[in-house]
């Protein structure tokens, strides 16, 4: 499958900058053990061969998948949930210096709105 079918859009940020869109499934493990890389993939209306691509690209086995898939009725969480994007921080972040929490919460806030949008 490539991106360019319009079902799966992928996106890399490097160190907070985007660099590389609608790159191949295949080419998204290269960039996992990267510390300073961020890899989004969407998955628009997915088949099957989709998710199996990117299942083997991530090294998932097939329970994940069909956990993931069985999930998709679960509502989405409220963009206007003040408290949300702090509590995501919270957990992901975790491990990492509190001084970067603020613009990982600004972060979240964004892909929220985004994703309330769609």
């Amino acid at each position: 499958m490539t991106s360019r079918d319009r079902i799966v859009r992928s996106r890399l940020w490097r160190t907070g900058v985007l660099e590389k869109e609608d790159f191949p499934l295949q080419d998204v493990s290269e960039f996992l053990d990267e510390a300073d890389c961020l890899v989004w993939v969407d998955l628009c209306e997915p088949d099957p061969d989709h998710l199996d691509e990117l299942a083997t690209e991530l090294g998932l086995v097939p329970q994940a998948v069909e956990d993931a898939l069985a999930r998709l009725g679960i509502p989405r969480p409220d963009p206007d949930d003040e408290e949300l994007p702090r509590r995501v921080v919270e957990i992901v972040y975790q491990d990492v210096d509190e001084s970067l929490w603020g613009a990982a919460e600004w972060s979240v806030r964004a892909q929220l709105a985004y994703l309330a949008d769609r």
